[in-house]
């Protein structure tokens, strides 16, 4: 295995390129605009059993709602049980679904980091990168797909239950803390994980520990970041297919742009300046390093 200076180094020497981590997501986003689209859409395929699954689930619960019967004296009871049940299938069946959505997520962001690097970054970058990293994205994509059904899960159970209201709302906004944590370690797991090649330990290890420095700052750029899909969670169908369609097509590529340039800073601050000058600033220009290092 590669030391991490060795697979931080050996892109190609560009004049002109941006000075700052921020210049460099306007810079590269203009740059390669279509490749980012395009790729987004390849990643969009992994997404789409995920994103058929929950439209489906989302039918099924009208049409069971639907056929209640409101006047019945145990309707109540009738509506939690179907949530519940509706609630631990939907999302159990999502976790594998959202480990494939990962796997498409190492092509992406393998291609982004070396767009980021201003190395070659060719079509065949993309599947290069899911046959390295897929193992370790599919095993943090059962991590997410987890904490989503302990989020979506968990806030079901508790709004049907007989809990006490400031039961419910502590144990909710537990499971809403354990989401928004897990949601910012993805962020640094997808593009640490691809530059680094981390073993699997270390990737997760690495993710958590940077979650922690600068929370607020983090939790921003998660949370804008993944806004959509999160609020689609929420949403009924069929506005739920179309926000997480759209998110899939479009918005995919380019969040992968805004988290590799957000975090890439973070690294250059952490980890790289004790690699070496060599490793800080990749895909920034060089000369104007010492000024740069860690801007967003």
């Amino acid at each position: 295995m590669k030391s991490l200076k060795e697979n931080l180094l050996g892109g190609e020497a560009a004049e002109q390129l941006p000075r700052t981590r921020r210049e460099a997501f306007v810079f590269y986003g203009k740059q390669q605009f279509w490749k980012l689209l395009i790729c987004g859409a390849f990643t969009s395929l992994f997404f789409a059993p995920l994103l058929g699954w929950l439209y489906a689930m989302n039918y099924v619960k009208a049409q069971a709602i639907a056929a209640l019967d409101v006047g019945a004296a145990d309707y109540a009871d009738l509506y939690g049980q179907l949530l519940l049940g509706w609630s631990l299938k939907t999302y159990l069946v999502s976790v594998p679904l959202v480990m494939l959505f990962f796997v498409g997520l190492g092509g992406l962001f393998g291609l982004v980091k070396r767009i980021c690097f201003y190395q070659s970054s060719g079509y065949g970058q993309y599947f290069a990168s899911i046959k390295d990293s897929w193992f370790h994205f599919a095993l943090w994509g059962m991590l997410f797909g987890i904490s989503m059904f302990f989020l979506r899960f968990n806030v079901t159970f508790y709004t049907v239950s007989k809990f006490s209201p400031i039961a419910k709302g502590l144990l909710s906004g537990f499971a809403a803390v354990q989401f928004a944590l897990v949601a910012v370690a993805t962020m640094y797991f997808v593009t640490g994980d691809v530059t680094y090649r981390y073993t699997m330990w270390q990737s997760v290890k690495n993710a958590f520990l940077l979650t922690f420095g600068g929370l607020a700052q983090n939790i921003l750029f998660a949370a804008v970041g993944l806004a959509p899909f999160v609020v689609a969670l929420f949403v009924p169908s069929p506005f739920q297919t179309l926000l997480l369609a759209v998110a899939g097509l479009v918005y995919l590529s380019f969040l992968s742009l805004l988290w590799t340039n957000y975090c890439q800073g973070v690294y250059d601050r952490t980890i790289n300046c004790q690699l070496g000058a060599d490793c800080v600033g990749r895909g920034l220009a060089k000369a104007q390093q010492g000024d740069v290092v860690g801007n967003m």
